[in-house]
């Protein structure tokens, strides 16, 4: 997670990763000290995970469908079942495809 802080006027240090920056402010107006947190980053890899963990789910329950001996199964079933929306098992779907494997 990477922190900014105004310490001064004119001033901004930032923590990161990596170690310390510090450098001048190109605000004109940092009378008061300005705590920022950047958390996209960290965003980003929830997002990553969630989307996984999704991935997986959907395609288990089409290879339990399929072992149920069903060879059709819909968007608003398996969004049903699993208790998401019709557009994430959407986009699921196609991310799935783009691995190479056939969904509905």
């Amino acid at each position: 997670m990477n922190k900014a802080t105004v310490a001064a006027p004119g001033i901004v240090t930032s923590t990161s990763p990596g170690g310390v920056y510090n450098g001048t402010s190109t605000s004109a107006n940092s009378n008061y000290s300005l705590h920022i947190t950047v958390m996209d980053a960290a965003r980003s890899l929830q997002q990553k995970a969630v989307a996984k963990k999704l991935e997986g789910a959907v395609y288990n329950y089409i290879r339990a469908i399929r072992a149920l001996g069903r060879t059709q199964v819909t968007v608003s079933e398996i969004a049903n079942a699993l208790g998401i929306s019709d557009e994430q098992v959407g986009s699921t779907l196609s991310a799935l495809e783009s691995k190479g494997i056939r969904g509905v």
